[in-house]
């Protein structure tokens, strides 16, 4: 085992700074504090320190017939730096299997929303290269280390474009805004752009939990079952968001029940009016939706930018 004095980067020689509370939960200790409370009167008080950069791909060295069996990463929102320094790596199809906290929600709580585009990149850049990913949920099973693999659901491109998306829309904040036609008072109520969980697409990856979760990406496919896809429950790309607000059932964005829900919020979350407060609201959307115009924005993300080549 070898610890390096050192932070790992998607940069070599450059400096970095790791915010470390000295109260409450240590294991959100990062890169810049952003998984902690800044408006905290402690966060003054934390430890920082401060070190020089490193890439995985200028420290790992393989004989030619090796390669790296296992990448963990959990860095509270750094990944996607720390993958872009695994670049030469990836590239050389030399790392086998990753497994890492996903963590979109570090970069959207703290309004960098480019970050937060860097996160669906990531996993985008991995699917390209072609690895297959999966999302083990925290609710996932441990059955033990001889136990077969549990059903997973399955992480495809088709719901990454629409994270990308969001995290695009989001820089010019346009993200779950309303559509033309819903009347102001009307849009206060059920739509708040780029306000999470609600302007998240539903067919969007960050849509089936609310903060993070974890992934796997293999570079061999493995003989598992799948689960599904990883979606809210009930939705899938044919869903009709044009013409429908209702299209939650049991579980909204977040996996939140629609249960929990206040009842004049229940269109905002895209769950079915049950109660008389959110009437005029459900009233509203249906003549939206009469005319097809409740359909999210989406913008096509920059594929190409996304391949690990261009990290």
């Amino acid at each position: 085992v070898e610890v390096r004095d050192a932070i790992l980067s998607d940069t070599h020689g450059g400096e970095l700074e790791i915010v470390v509370p000295t109260t409450g939960i240590w294991g959100t200790a990062g890169v810049g504090g952003n998984n902690l409370d800044k408006n905290s009167p402690d966060f003054a008080k934390y430890e920082r320190v401060r070190r020089a950069t490193e890439r995985v791909d200028r420290v790992v060295r393989l004989a030619e017939d090796e390669s790296v069996a296992l990448l963990k990463v959990d860095v509270e929102g750094f990944e996607p730096q720390v993958l872009r320094g695994c670049r030469d790596l990836l590239l050389a199809d030399r790392v086998d299997h990753i497994i890492m906290e996903y963590s979109p929600g570090v970069a959207v709580n703290n309004a960098d929303f480019k970050a937060g585009e860097m996160n669906a990149a990531m996993l985008l850049g991995l699917l390209q290269q072609g690895y297959s990913l999966f999302n083990l949920h925290w609710h996932v099973p441990f059955l033990g280390w001889t136990a077969p693999l549990p059903p997973l659901e399955e992480i495809r491109a088709a719901s990454l474009v629409y994270d990308a998306s969001d995290m695009i829309l989001a820089q010019e904040g346009r993200m779950g805004c309303p559509p033309q036609g819903l009347a102001l008072e009307m849009s206060r109520r059920m739509y708040a752009c780029n306000a999470m969980p609600w302007a998240c697409h539903p067919r969007s990856f960050f849509a089936n939990f609310r903060h993070n979760t974890n992934v796997w990406a293999a570079r061999t496919r493995p003989p598992i079952k799948l689960l599904r896809d990883a979606l809210v429950p009930g939705v899938d790309m044919t869903t009709d968001l044009a013409h429908r607000y209702e299209v939650f059932t049991e579980r909204t964005v977040s996996l939140v029940s629609c249960k929990d829900i206040q009842p004049e919020d229940l269109p905002r979350n895209r769950c079915p009016c049950t109660h008389d407060a959110c009437r005029d609201i459900e009233s509203a959307l249906r003549q939206v939706g009469a005319e097809g115009l409740l359909e999210p924005a989406f913008v096509h993300p920059p594929m190409e930018q996304y391949r690990v080549h261009n990290w």
